[in-house]
């Protein structure tokens, strides 16, 4: 067994308790859950793994969206600390563009509670079926660390995406430096911050990667 442990803030670096921190399989079950105390910390011990997501919640659409971590190696003791506010960044993906310039893309799906509450009022969405809760980031809305390195953000494009029943989201797919001498072979954090800049909310999250 090893432990999964970490502190869980607001953006004022106040710590919230009662947070729900979720370990989640392929088919997005819970199978580990911790809560965390008056301090904001959690802990929990799990099998050796490497876990799909972890999921960092708490009054989940009402105050806060959620803080998400992708594809966490359980293969000894992680710290992992979140932050959570209006905004979520969900579905992030990274990957090296096979002959391409040695830089790594990282896609993920930004989702702003303000937006989203705004369009449950309005019980609406735009001609072209595009559920627009993403905030229109630039550069300097956007920052990047590889193992708590701040990386240069070399490229930002939005991306429409299919969602199903003919509903589309605005994605991003952002192309960042890679650190020198970094390990490919092991697994390495990358950690993404965003603010929207029209509503003032702020989100983070993670995921590992290794090639």
């Amino acid at each position: 067994m090893v432990k999964l442990f970490g502190k869980v803030t607001d953006y004022h670096g106040n710590p919230l308790s009662n947070v729900d921190v979720l370990i989640k399989d392929k088919n997005f079950q819970d199978i580990y859950k911790a809560i965390t105390d008056e301090d904001g910390y959690y802990e929990i011990e799990v099998k050796k793994d490497v876990y799909y997501a972890i999921a960092i919640v708490r009054d989940y659409s009402v105050k806060y969206l959620e803080y998400w971590a992708w594809n966490v190696p359980m293969i000894k003791d992680q710290e992992i600390n979140a932050k959570i506010n209006g905004l979520e960044i969900y579905a992030i993906n990274v990957f090296v563009v096979q002959g391409a310039y040695e830089a790594l893309m990282i896609y993920f799906r930004p989702m702003s509670l303000q937006r989203h509450k705004n369009i449950n009022l309005r019980d609406s969405i735009n001609s072209n079926s595009i559920i627009n809760i993403s905030p229109d980031l630039s550069k300097e809305d956007i920052k990047v660390e590889i193992e708590n390195r701040e990386v240069n953000l070399l490229e930002i494009n939005r991306v429409k995406e299919y969602i199903g029943q003919n509903k589309y989201m605005y994605s991003y797919l952002i192309q960042v430096e890679l650190p020198k001498n970094i390990d490919r072979k092991t697994y390495n954090k990358v950690d993404i911050e965003l603010i929207d800049r029209e509503t003032g909310e702020r989100g983070s999250g993670s995921v590992f990667w290794k090639e």
